[in-house]
């Protein structure tokens, strides 16, 4: 399971080093959000230690309507960074 998600979050951040100076239309951060989302709920041993899961949802909620027409990855990891943070886990972050 550790391993999992290593993973998932060694390729999201290999994502946000390679496309830095691309900018993401508001649908495409939307769905990488979703993703985010889905993988930390299925691989997370409890992702609601910290936080209810309605307080969770709408973390993600909250950074989909702080998302312009344009966003670049170093704007996106300063927003999903939050999340990240509130699971209060070792293997989970954002650099």
């Amino acid at each position: 399971m550790r391993y999992y998600k290593k993973i998932i979050l060694f390729a999201f951040l290999l994502f946000l080093n390679f496309f830095q100076g691309q900018k993401f239309t508001k649908e495409q951060i939307a769905q990488d959000l979703q993703f985010i989302q889905e993988k930390i709920k299925s691989a997370h041993v409890n992702p609601y230690s910290y936080k209810t899961e309605s307080d969770f949802t709408k973390q993600f909620d909250d950074i989909i309507s702080k998302v312009g027409n344009r966003t670049s990855a170093v704007e996106f990891r300063k927003m999903v960074y939050p999340v990240f943070v509130n699971l209060s886990d070792d293997h989970a972050f954002v650099t």
